[in-house]
């Protein structure tokens, strides 16, 4: 009886210290192009997130853009103005989820318009994509 008993204990303390620890990120790749760049994270929990933009002509296609993306959404959590850590309000702003067919796999995404540049942040997580958001920006 007492194996069982010490055996919950370390169970439900070790539940508890893995629930009350905080995501870390660890960077795995970077791509950059000409107008956009990719950088790719492994968390502690070993998820894969990962944060990008993508820098149009003009500020109506980059807005043109983010509309045609929140239109593929499966369901949107959220769309809501945000002030970003440098105090900047950022107006277009959408937390959702996306099917990607090639994965066979959903995502929840991030995507925020600041001018002509959309950013990205995408995890298969929702608690590692707001983690992040929080941490980096």
């Amino acid at each position: 009886m007492k194996c069982v008993r010490y055996s919950a204990i370390a169970i439900l303390t070790f539940a508890i210290g893995v629930f009350i620890s905080p995501i870390r990120f660890y960077p795995e790749s970077i791509a950059c192009g000409f107008h956009n760049s990719t950088r790719s994270f492994r968390s502690s929990y070993f998820i894969q997130t990962s944060a990008s933009y993508i820098t149009y002509d003009t500020e109506e296609e980059a807005s043109k853009t983010y509309d045609k993306e929140l239109s593929r959404a499966i369901t949107v959590y959220d769309v809501s103005p945000k002030v970003n850590s440098e105090g900047v309000l950022i107006e277009h702003r959408a937390v959702y989820l996306i099917y990607h067919p090639g994965n066979d796999e959903y995502y929840v995404e991030i995507m925020w318009r600041d001018g002509r540049t959309l950013h990205f942040i995408h995890s298969r997580s929702f608690a590692h994509v707001m983690e992040f958001e929080k941490q980096f920006f």
